[in-house]
């Protein structure tokens, strides 16, 4: 009776293990392995997204529609060049992080350019606010932070 206890309790182990392993090892929505190992996959930009974003830009800035179709023309070129760079350079991150760093800059000189001070200076300030409010990494357990990586261009 007592080894059928226990074979029975070892019999639910397995059982436990077996469809409870898989399901905690499945990604969420959007944070899966990406292309390439040790990739993730992140979330996909499409056209559309970077179209909504600029609407919600205009309306937040108040941009006219003059303003409004410069900033979506320079943020789908950009979306574009992006797309090529990331195939390009995929493998090599510190590239990547040079060519975003510089997209970066280029899209606050071309919003110099197109808005109003007054508009530049809030998308500033939202911006920073957004650095501020991110969620920490979901893959990093609390408090686990690294010290040696800052969080964003202050």
């Amino acid at each position: 009776m007592k080894t059928f206890t226990i074979v029975r309790s070892c019999a639910m182990v397995a059982l436990m293990a077996i469809f409870t392993v898989p399901s905690m090892s499945q990604q969420r929505p959007g944070m899966g392995q990406g292309q390439g190992p040790g990739r993730g996959q992140g979330w996909q930009w499409s056209e559309d997204n970077v179209k909504e974003r600029v609407e919600r830009l205009s309306q937040s800035l108040e941009l006219s529609e003059e303003q409004h179709n410069k900033v979506l023309e320079f943020e789908l070129e950009s979306y574009k060049k992006n797309q090529v760079n990331m195939q390009k350079y995929r493998d090599d991150r510190v590239k990547m992080r040079e060519i975003m760093t510089e997209q970066r800059e280029l899209r606050d000189k071309k919003y110099k350019e197109i808005l109003t001070e007054e508009q530049y200076n809030t998308f500033k300030a939202n911006q920073q606010e957004r650095m501020r409010n991110r969620p920490a990494d979901p893959q990093r357990p609390a408090g686990t932070e690294r010290p040696d990586r800052g969080r964003g261009r202050n």
